[in-house]
C-alpha cells in the first residue's frame, strides 16, 4: 500500500487511508517561512500538477 493511496480527514472518524492505483512519492503539500518548515496530506480529490520555477 505505502504509496498507493492518500490520507484523508473525515469528519467524526479522523485520519483515514484510502487506497489508490496511482503510485505517488509523497502526497503531502509544503509550506515554509523563514523560521518553519511543514507539510500537510493532500486529499484523495487534489491533482498533481508539475511546474517548473524560472
Amino acid at each position: 500500500m505505502y504509496h498507493y493511496g492518500r490520507w484523508a480527514n473525515v469528519e467524526r472518524h479522523g485520519w483515514i487511508w484510502v487506497p489508490g492505483t496511482e503510485w505517488g512519492p509523497g502526497w503531502v503539500s509544503w509550506r515554509h517561512s523563514p523560521r518553519y518548515v511543514g507539510w500537510a496530506p493532500l486529499p484523495p480529490e487534489a491533482l498533481f500538477l508539475r511546474a517548473i520555477a524560472l
